[in-house]
């Protein structure tokens, strides 16, 4: 028996030595198969400037009502800090995570699509500089900086999921009253309940 390709041009597959039918396939991520085929893979930027207490360095909030926003990276870092306690130290941390809604403050900031030259936006919105927030934090994941200037990644595989009204929010925590706090988030969009776009 011989499998044809049904096109009509002649050829068969080929069959292994292990008696398996021989195929390729290409792997890639899923915010490239996302950013190339819907361009609506995007990267938010936020600043602040630190405060003793907590200061909302950066809110990504869905106001879409049939899109998901999964999360697939987050850079921290901080600048210059002065005011206040060095770092390490136990009581200065970011904190990545769920649950709050924006209020009043802060600056509105644009998400930049990563397919270079597109038009097409999240359909939701995004607060750096200390915004008000309302609702519970609730934390995903925390990071205590060892020294200045110090970059931190950290990656979730699209493990967080951002439905419609929900917002992820980027925060610090210490003791410094001057310097730069600084967060971006990748993400890409798509439909509720689907695996593709």
């Amino acid at each position: 028996m011989k499998v044809e390709s049904g096109t009509g041009n002649g050829y068969y597959a080929h069959v292994t030595p292990e008696n398996s039918l021989a195929v390729s396939a290409t792997s890639i991520p899923r915010q490239h198969y996302v950013a190339k085929t819907a361009q609506k893979a995007f990267q938010t930027i936020g600043e602040a400037t630190p405060a003793s207490g907590t200061v909302n360095v950066l809110h990504i909030e869905n106001t879409t009502a049939d899109q998901t926003y999964t999360i697939t990276y987050v850079r921290l870092s901080q600048v210059g800090l002065s005011g206040g306690t060095a770092i390490p130290d136990g009581t200065q941390y970011f904190e990545i995570g769920v649950g709050q809604n924006y209020a009043s403050g802060g600056s509105q900031v644009d998400s930049t699509n990563t397919y270079s030259g597109s038009v097409v936006q999240t359909g939701g919105i995004a607060y750096d500089a200390n915004p008000t927030l309302t609702g519970t934090f609730k934390t995903l994941d925390k990071h205590w900086p060892k020294e200045d200037a110090e970059e931190w990644s950290y990656s979730k595989e699209g493990a967080i999921v951002i439905p419609p009204g929900s917002a992820i929010t980027v925060r610090f925590t210490g003791t410094h009253t001057a310097g730069t706090l600084y967060a971006r988030v990748s993400m890409y969009v798509t439909d509720v309940d689907s695996l593709d776009t």
